[in-house]
């Protein structure tokens, strides 16, 4: 059954291990809110039912699921010590071998390492999978393109360039409202975890907050307009294409909004992703003079 973006395994085996080491940080350690947050929001707490999500290529390529990769970027990830260089400083994630440290922080530090090479791999993962979605957005777009033709052979002229204004404005706006709905979530995320004691912070915040809600309030309005005159260039479309052709233009316009919205979801991952390992690596930093 077609379906919208699913988690891949190697996902689920960080958010495992992500889980086993917030059970053994101490308490009040700062990874906790970054790791595991009361609440974390993301673009589609905002824009969630605004679009079909439930729909699959018609010839899927995706294979990007595995979660036992040995290399990542030439790197080779050792058991016992992973050494990086990040920003002319030296990083060594050492595998319990400082005489002084006691079996819970090398347990500690074990896991910590763990989590930052699967995390390393979700990485790469997500990476194939946006390529592999901007490859389906060459393949739709080119479905779009003959969609097009077939128009302005069978419609007045006119009515083309509603159709052609029409695709355009979807992919605007869709875009436009997953800006505005990540911005938002990260304020809210920001302002979620924001002490009662930072009062001026709190206020600039909130204040951001209302401003990107009443953009995003603007965008939806925006797009009911849109969606109004869809459903007239749909009417016009309906009546002058053969049933297939018509079909072909839904599954274009819908395939259009979904790979904006997954390729979007899987940058808003990378990035989270990106702030985790960095949280996970200034744990372990030991500044070097180079």
């Amino acid at each position: 059954m077609p379906t919208r973006r699913q988690k891949l395994p190697i996902e689920f085996e960080c958010d495992k291990l992500i889980l086993d080491l917030v059970n053994v940080l101490p308490s009040q350690d700062k990874l906790y809110d970054l790791l595991s947050p009361k609440t974390l929001k993301t673009f589609d707490d905002y824009v969630s039912g605004l679009y079909n999500l439930n729909l699959s290529p018609r010839q899927s390529t995706r294979d990007v699921g595995t979660s036992t990769p040995t290399k990542f970027n030439g790197c080779e990830m050792e058991e016992s010590k992973l050494e990086l260089q990040c920003n002319g400083v030296e990083i060594k994630l050492l595998n319990g071998s400082s005489p002084n440290s006691s079996p819970d922080s090398c347990l500690l530090a074990k896991k910590k390492e763990d989590l930052i090479q699967h995390l390393n791999r979700k990485i790469s993962s997500l990476n194939v999978e946006q390529k592999t979605i901007a490859e389906e957005i060459l393949v739709n777009d080119s479905l779009g393109s003959t969609i097009a033709t077939t128009v302005s052979q069978k419609l007045r002229s006119i009515d083309s360039t509603k159709f052609r204004t029409f695709v355009d404005d979807v992919g605007h706006i869709t875009s436009l409202l997953l800006s505005l709905s990540a911005r938002l979530a990260r304020a809210d995320n920001v302002l979620l975890n924001t002490g009662d004691d930072s009062c001026n912070e709190k206020r600039l915040l909130e204040m951001k907050r209302s401003r990107l809600l009443e953009q995003l309030e603007e965008a939806k309005r925006l797009k009911e307009d849109i969606d109004r005159r869809g459903a007239i260039v749909c009417k016009i479309l309906e009546e002058n294409l053969s049933s297939d052709e018509y079909r072909d233009f839904e599954f274009f316009l819908n395939m259009k909004a979904k790979l904006i919205v997954d390729s979007r979801n899987i940058t808003d991952k990378v990035v989270l992703t990106e702030e985790q390992i960095t949280a996970l690596k200034e744990t372990f930093i030991q500044k070097v003079k180079l």
